[in-house]
């Protein structure tokens, strides 16, 4: 049934979404410099 959910929780519901949508894109950013540190890892024991 639409149209039940109070303002406030509709705005909870807003902002665990969007806490679940900040926390996989901090899991993405974090893959992503995990990468490039192990990129930088190789190039280093390449260079010595």
């Amino acid at each position: 049934h639409r149209g039940s959910l109070t303002p406030s929780e509709l705005d909870a519901i807003h902002q665990t979404n969007s806490f679940k949508q900040a926390k996989l894109l901090e899991e993405k950013d974090n893959h992503q410099v995990a990468a490039k540190m192990k990129k930088h890892e190789r190039a280093k024991k390449l260079d010595e």
